[in-house]
């Protein structure tokens, strides 16, 4: 039997995450992942693999095939001898480009192997010094205490980018934001307790959002100041945003400003000046690892048991209480750490708000007046694809036709990050090289081509939502 008909071609990776899936796959991973195939850099995650896969062999060629390894080394993460393995045959590799990063974990003696204590003991002692080499190499440190995960993350991507000869391929996504002070229409306001998820999750939507062109407010983020108070900046913040997401964590309940931002995003909603749904500011809640059951009722047993509240009155109580139960009845999203992937759920997340953020209202104008119906329709066709990617609008005509295109292209193209408007088309076909001409034009306004992208890599580009 001729042995090449058994051999499987593996694909090229630009990255490899060597990972313990348990400590890691479910958060920082996922949204790694998710950040660098957005700028069109391929990845490989051992849990992303099809099946029917040789799991061993499959790893094994998708190290040798990838041109930079990034280990997250968690406290747990020697304990798997198949991470283990995966640093041997990374190491192993001539001039591998490795970032380490220490996860909870400190870079100079991060792990005890003496739980292997049985093994051979060679290989223990491969294992040793190929980890010692692992942490020489330049990485960085991530305390889930006090590390803000997209801005960490960011500095991984940019150091990923450095080694595929791609500088500068993230902004600093906060230098969209407006100065602290201006009174602003914000696309997303985000309501939520510190402590639970200012680090992780808020830390990765609001990057997120902001990557795609939206304000969100956070309140005091990044800030190392006690527990702040409603003041007026907030209520201004709740009052000119178009959608109120709120994280409802197991401490929220037990912060007296987080549920008096709920009291005043739910008293908005009931508002008769905001009696037309159309108006009102969309409410996302988000369940995050409590019940929508528990928000509702405030049990005894709960996190959300009211009386613990400190420096509360019995009037404080009743408002947080309808509050809270009235919020709870709005649809929202479950989010489970231990089970939801972090970059696949905040992606949902974004989809609602943008989709939400950019329904056109109208204010008066005889375009938006006269089309206000077509442009509903189509944001409502997109926001019942799965995952759409681009989108092509062809044959605009008739009454009005600029005005109407030129505002469907503007609120449309708030949903993605480069657009391409092109007209005239019959005028510049017409010359000889009338129809590559438009093709380069479109093109170099849609892709940012860095020095050494792959092929590939300017196709994703293209219309990157």
């Amino acid at each position: 039997m001729d042995s090449r008909k058994n051999i499987v071609m593996s694909p090229e990776y630009d990255v490899f995450i060597c990972h313990r899936g348990p400590d890691t796959k479910h958060n920082v991973v996922s949204v790694l992942r998710g950040m660098l195939r957005c700028i069109g850099i391929t990845c490989f995650v051992d849990y992303q693999m099809d099946m029917g896969i040789d799991v061993k062999s499959g790893i094994s060629a998708a190290i040798q095939n990838s041109k930079v390894f990034i280990i997250i080394m968690s406290p747990q993460f020697a304990s798997s001898t198949w991470c283990l393995e995966e640093v041997v045959q990374i190491i192993s590799n001539p001039d591998p480009k490795v970032i380490p990063v220490f996860y909870d974990v400190h870079q100079n003696k991060p792990y005890d192997l003496s739980q292997h204590k049985g093994r051979n003991d060679g290989k223990i002692d491969n294992w040793c010094k190929v980890l010692e080499v692992a942490c020489s190499f330049d990485g960085f440190d991530y305390n889930n205490e006090d590390t803000l995960q997209w801005e960490r993350l960011v500095e991984i991507v940019a150091r990923v980018g450095y080694f595929l000869k791609l500088p500068n391929i993230i902004s600093n996504p906060g230098a969209k934001m407006p100065s602290s002070g201006n009174c602003v229409d914000y696309d997303v306001f985000i309501c939520h307790w510190r402590p639970d998820t200012q680090r992780n999750v808020v830390s990765v939507l609001r990057g997120m959002l902001l990557s795609r062109g939206s304000i969100p407010f956070v309140v005091g983020y990044g800030s190392e100041e006690g527990e702040r108070q409603l003041d007026s900046e907030i209520i201004n913040a709740i009052e000119n945003s178009r959608v109120h997401v709120i994280i409802l964590s197991p401490g929220f309940g037990s912060c007296k400003r987080c549920l008096q931002e709920v009291v005043h995003i739910m008293n908005i909603q009931n508002s008769p000046c905001t009696s037309d749904t159309r108006r009102k500011p969309k409410v996302l809640p988000i369940f995050y690892n409590v019940r929508p059951s528990d928000v509702r009722y405030q049990g005894s047993k709960t996190a959300f048991y009211l009386n613990k509240v400190e420096r509360s009155t019995d009037e404080d109580r009743k408002s947080w209480a309808v509050a809270l139960k009235g919020l709870s009845m709005f649809k929202g999203l479950e989010y489970e750490t231990g089970k939801t992937f972090q970059w696949e759920r905040l992606c949902d997340i974004v989809k609602l708000t943008k989709g939400s953020a950019t329904e056109v209202m109208n204010d008066g104008s005889e375009c938006e007046t006269l089309y206000k119906e077509e442009i509903n329709e189509v944001l409502k066709e997109l926001e019942s694809q799965d995952a759409v990617e681009d989108v092509l609008l062809v044959g605009i005509y008739g009454y009005q036709k600029t005005n109407f295109s030129y505002l469907l292209v503007e609120t449309v193209g708030r949903n993605f990050d480069r657009i391409y408007r092109l007209t005239n088309v019959m005028k510049k076909v017409c010359p000889q090289d009338g129809v590559s001409r438009i093709i380069q034009e479109m093109c170099s306004n849609l892709i940012q081509v860095q020095p050494g992208t792959s092929n590939d890599a300017r196709n994703e580009l293209l219309f990157e939502k």
